[in-house]
Formats: C-alpha cells, sequence, structure tokens
C-alpha cells in the first residue's frame, strides 16, 4: 500500500516536470520558429512539431510504464499507416490518463495529429498557448456551430500540406459518473466503456456528424479511425493507476450515419473489457428526456 502512493507520487513529480520542460521547449522553439516561417511564406515546416510526440513517449515510458508499471492492451484492428488524411475521433480520458490517450494516437496513427479543442482552452499554459503558437490545434467555440465550422475550415486551410491527421473528442464520451453533471471533479472515475463507438445518437446528429462531414468534404481521400480507451476498473487516484492494463479499441468507420441495429452485440464484441455500466452520454439523455 506504502509502495502504492511511493510511486503515485513520484509519477506524479516526475510527469508534472517532464510536462513543464516540454511546454517551455514548444513555447519558445515555436515563438523563435514564426520569424523564418513568415519571411519564407510558410514553406518551412515547424522543427518543433514533433515536441508533442516526444513528450508522449517519455510520458508513456518513463511515468506509465516505467513508475506505475501500467501495460496498454490492445483490441479490434489496428490502422495501417497510410499517406491519406485521418479524422480520429476518440473519447475523454480521464484526467490523469490524458497522456495515454494522446500516446495511443500519436504511436498507433500519426505523430503529429491536430488536435480540436475548444475555445477555452486557448489560454492554457500547457495545452493551449503552445499548441497555438506551433499551429498543431485548431480552437473553435462549441455554442456557435457556424462560427466553430468556419473556424475549422481556415484552421485546416491554414496548416494543408503540414499534417495529415486531426483528432476530435466528442462530448458525451467523458468518464462514467452519475456526480459527472454536478461536478467536474467527479470525472476523475473509469474511463468511459465503448458504447459511444456505435451510439447512434452521438453519430448522426450534432457537433461530431457536422464536423465529420465538414473534414470529408475538405478532403476528398480521407479515412475515419474511431479507438474507445480506458481501465477496465474504476480509477479514481494515480495510485489506482499501478499495476493496471490500459485497453485501447480500434474501429474504422466506413458508413454514415450508422444503424442501430446490431449496434449493441458490435459494441460487446469490441469491448469486452468494458463492463457494461450506464454511460455518461446516455445519462445525458435520460436526464434531457426528464426535463423536457
Amino acid at each position: 500500500m506504502y509502495m502504492k502512493a511511493i510511486r503515485a507520487t513520484l509519477a506524479l513529480i516526475v510527469g508534472l516536470g517532464i510536462t513543464a520542460v516540454f511546454a517551455v521547449i514548444m513555447l519558445v522553439g515555436s515563438s523563435v520558429f514564426l520569424l523564418p516561417n513568415l519571411v519564407t511564406f510558410g514553406l518551412i515546416k515547424n522543427p518543433f512539431a514533433f515536441t508533442p510526440w516526444l513528450w508522449n513517449e517519455t510520458m508513456y515510458f518513463v511515468c506509465y510504464r516505467g513508475i506505475l508499471g501500467v501495460r496498454v492492451e490492445v483490441h479490434g484492428t489496428v490502422p495501417e499507416r497510410q499517406k491519406i488524411f485521418s479524422i480520429i475521433l476518440s473519447n475523454h480520458a480521464i484526467t490523469f490518463a490524458m497522456p495515454l490517450g494522446f500516446w495511443i494516437g500519436t504511436r498507433f496513427i500519426h505523430r503529429r495529429p491536430v488536435v480540436f479543442q475548444k475555445a477555452e482552452n486557448l489560454w492554457n499554459p500547457v495545452i493551449g498557448i503552445p499548441m497555438w503558437i506551433g499551429r498543431m490545434s485548431i480552437f473553435f467555440d462549441r455554442d456557435d456551430r457556424e462560427m466553430a465550422v468556419r473556424s475549422i475550415s481556415r484552421g485546416l486551410r491554414r496548416i494543408a500540406g503540414r499534417y495529415s491527421a486531426v483528432t476530435i473528442n466528442p462530448d458525451g464520451t467523458r468518464p462514467t459518473t452519475k456526480k459527472i453533471l454536478t461536478s467536474r471533479l467527479a470525472s476523475r472515475t473509469r474511463t468511459d466503456n465503448c458504447a459511444w463507438m456505435r451510439h447512434t445518437s452521438l453519430w448522426n446528429a450534432g457537433g461530431t456528424l457536422t464536423t465529420v462531414r465538414a473534414l470529408r468534404e475538405l478532403c476528398i481521400a480521407s479515412r475515419v479511425i474511431a479507438y474507445a480507451h480506458g481501465f477496465g476498473r474504476p480509477v479514481r487516484t494515480i495510485r489506482d493507476m499501478v499495476g493496471q492494463t490500459y485497453h485501447v479499441t480500434f474501429r474504422i468507420v466506413e458508413n454514415f450515419p450508422l444503424h442501430e441495429r446490431d449496434a449493441q452485440n458490435e459494441t460487446r464484441t469490441l469491448c469486452r473489457w468494458a463492463n457494461t455500466e450506464m454511460t455518461a452520454w446516455q445519462h445525458f439523455q435520460i436526464v434531457d428526456d426528464r426535463s423536457a
């Protein structure tokens, strides 16, 4: 018990140190890069664009695998690396497992994906400002769909030719908890299961469908890859992560909209590691129905 606490504390301290170092490198390096980029009209690629990938690798092998002893188990069909535009969708990870979620995308799909982020994150000193300066994130206002689509279009045109993958974390895929509507701190529980990968309400309406369609219109050759990730048991603190297995399930999404038929059976086949606990998305739907 004491060893778990020691390992968790050490992982937290080392992880914060690694994150701070890479955030400074990204911030300073990308700022210095802006001048030659402007002079050459954007012909020079940002040499610091691989910094997030290197941060993911360092965090995984040092903190998660090395100190905490976390192992990653892959399910489903791992997508082949192809030279076509990839739209990557994944669920929100718990707070302390976010680097693991990022590592999965950069390790198995693309090393330099552009991350879609809500506008509120723009001024974040770690995941906001450095990513904006390095042109590795597209920020958009979720409350205004028209404005969001325009922001996405402008952002993709700006990074055209530099990247070939974008990452989206749809709302409704946050960690499961009954308190999620009243407390964001309660999201530090077991990562959501795989039901969202086949939940037609999520894919056939709302911002996810709008975003995917807009991306596919801008990119003639494209593919949609979804992956669900999380622990198979409740994880509320870093100490609970010691020695645990982190599960990942990949799925190539071929058709829009999705059909309700056989959706539950496919979900069970894809993610046998996840339990049948009610997902956050379903909880939102129930609350909305009651208030109507």
